[in-house]
């Protein structure tokens, strides 16, 4: 975080459209408005000095504010009355300041920077105002920022400008990985690289060939292309243009190199399916590093092309969906694994999975919490499962088979809607209970674990003999998804 993101007062300044640079110790203001003294409205450079912590600003050490232009007049044609003198001071590096201004807020010494700088900026701008009524200290010239500024380059003012630098704020992370820069792990790049994170770590091991930068963002020339750059190099010189802290790393992450990845506070998986995906999210799971894994399928049809984008997330306490949606399966016969140039789909899902991962750190509101999605293209559809909503089935259950006693039937698989994949199963009676994890099993696939369909109803595998003795009338099951809301359903 720089100096800025960890002091209240300057990030308030920011976010009001204040053009702020720190420079030598000193806090720059530009393109104040003011009158200068051929009575037309121009625009300075106001100079404070800045008292920190070292870590964030402090009390304003003094309440004087030095003006780099010309000498401030009112709509009149006088001097404004705050000017203290008018003696030079040269800062170095051609900053000369031809004036000193003393006005304190109501005869106060400023509590912090923004009341200091507020004040000041109010008292020019009224004057320059009154000759032009649009003279304001926004919309301002492009200009370098410095490190303890910012981490980009230049200034957001696509945040500022919209009033979003609180919830700008909740991406401040210190570490993300983008592993994978193929087409969607570029445009994942593409978005997130225009968010306050720390530190970008990318990792690839590839080079960047031609049928690469047709399915990646911004245009790569003929140059560039022939001189075979690594992909992380290529991404990082292309981004480091507008900010600061990518950092490549030409390495194919897989079980000895995972390691890398236990520093980050977040990681995207753009790679392909492959086994060594398995030993990617089981390291991340044993870490509770949250995470988002990207998946594409195409197939032909005909002439067309049909498929389906998915978006999953993992995060700690919410990895049980993991096993029913992530393939581990490194089929290269498959048409996407081919390359075809699907530069779109890359970029939506792409933009599926940053959209939800600033849902995870309350950018967006979240009300479903959804874990997994999938656009279906040929359908135009966007199916959500594995959400926060707790959804309870109750029904009572009654023996299978009476050679096989631990055997019980529950609900029948009508009851289940596809959105419920992984569920708990409590089976109980009165004034006593016991709790069996397992996973629901349609008819479209098999369950795994201690639950298992038989003919249309669930069978319950239970280890214990709680039901054996059990009266019917005494027992019931449940198959509940943890999570804020909840919805009961009776079952037959």
């Amino acid at each position: 975080m720089t100096l800025v993101d960890r002091s209240s007062d300057l990030a308030k300044l920011v976010e009001e459209g204040f053009d702020l640079e720190i420079r030598g110790g000193n806090l720059l203001v530009h393109h104040v408005p003011y009158v200068n003294a051929s009575g037309a409205v121009a625009h300075c450079t106001l100079v404070s000095e800045l008292s920190t912590t070292g870590e964030q600003t402090t009390a304003p050490g003094r309440h004087e504010i030095w003006v780099v232009g010309d000498v401030p007049h009112d709509h009149l044609g006088s001097k404004i009355s705050i000017i203290a003198d008018e003696e030079r001071h040269d800062y170095g590096d051609g900053l000369v300041a031809c004036c000193r201004l003393s006005g304190k807020p109501g005869n106060q010494m400023p509590p912090d920077y923004y009341v200091k700088i507020s004040n000041y900026v109010r008292i020019l701008g009224h004057y320059a105002r009154a000759i032009d009524p649009a003279a304001t200290h926004t919309n301002y010239p492009v200009r370098e920022s410095s490190p303890e500024e910012s981490v980009f380059c230049y200034h957001d003012a696509a945040t500022s400008r919209s009033g979003l630098s609180a919830i700008t704020g909740k991406l401040r992370l210190g570490k993300v990985a983008i592993v994978g820069l193929g087409g969607t792990g570029s445009y994942v790049l593409d978005l997130i690289a225009k968010t306050p994170i720390a530190d970008l770590h990318l990792f690839d091991d590839d080079s960047l060939f031609a049928h690469n930068a047709f399915r990646a963002p911004g245009a790569a020339s003929l140059a560039e292309l022939a001189e075979t750059p690594n992909k992380v190099d290529y991404f990082a010189a292309k981004y480091g243009a507008i900010r600061r802290n990518i950092q490549p790393h030409a390495l194919r992450i897989d079980a000895e190199s995972v390691s890398a990845l236990e520093e980050m506070d977040f990681v995207f998986l753009t790679m392909d399916a492959g086994p060594v995906k398995r030993d990617i999210v089981e390291r991340l799971k044993a870490w509770n590093t949250p995470f988002i894994d990207c998946g594409m399928g195409l197939q032909r049809q005909g002439n067309s092309l049909r498929g389906t984008l998915r978006v999953t997330t993992g995060e700690p306490e919410h990895y049980d969906h993991l096993p029913l949606r992530l393939s581990y399966v490194d089929v290269t016969a498959n048409e996407y694994d081919w390359n075809i140039q699907t530069a779109d789909l890359n970029m939506l899902n792409a933009a599926l999975a940053v959209v939800k991962w600033k849902k995870l750190f309350g950018y967006y509101v979240d009300d479903k919490g959804e874990h997994n999605s999938n656009y279906v293209v040929a359908r135009n559809q966007l199916v959500s499962g594995d959400t926060r909503e707790a959804v309870v089935f109750r029904s009572g259950v009654r023996r299978r088979d009476s050679r096989r006693p631990r055997v019980w039937g529950a609900l029948p698989f009508d009851s289940i809607p596809d959105c419920i994949p992984s569920v708990r199963l409590r089976v109980w009676r009165p004034r006593r209970h016991t709790d069996q994890a397992g996973q629901v099993a349609l008819h479209v696939r098999r369950g795994v674990g201690l639950v298992a369909p038989v003919d249309r109803a669930l069978a319950v595998h239970m280890p214990s003999p709680l039901l054996d003795h059990a009266k019917p009338s005494h027992v019931g099951a449940e198959l509940q998804r943890t999570g804020e809301r909840r919805r009961t359903t009776e079952g037959p």
